[in-house]
């Protein structure tokens, strides 16, 4: 698991704590870390795929505004949906705010077992 400890040395342990979602045997997690930008990984079989565009994706749902007119953003590893022989479903949510309110969208990223992030 080379990969996972490169991850680690570049995203703090205590940074990615509570942002953690292991699937149910611990053998891939989900993560994003939203401090500038928000980048989103899903590490599997070793491999360490960015799945940041769900978060942009999630915003095109809302049909709100720009990704720049929002106060905050915040995206999350929400649930993982499926581990399958060819691959894992993962829920990502976005919460954003606009003029005090706070806006919730949730959508799914797939991750093939060769690393491919299949769009939604």
């Amino acid at each position: 698991m080379k990969k996972i400890s490169v991850l680690f040395v570049i995203f703090p342990i205590t940074t990615l704590a509570s942002e953690i979602l292991w699937n149910s045997d611990k053998t891939a997690l989900a993560f994003c870390d939203s401090k500038e930008q928000t980048v989103c990984f899903v590490i599997a079989n070793s491999i360490a795929t960015n799945v940041s565009r769900i978060e942009n994706a999630n915003l095109g749902k809302l049909r709100i505004t720009e990704k720049e007119q929002y106060e905050k953003i915040q995206t999350f590893p929400s649930k993982w949906l499926a581990d399958k022989p060819n691959g894992n479903l993962i829920s990502f949510t976005t919460m954003a705010w606009k003029d005090g309110q706070r806006y919730t969208i949730t959508g799914p990223v797939f991750v093939s077992n060769d690393g491919s992030y299949v769009e939604q």
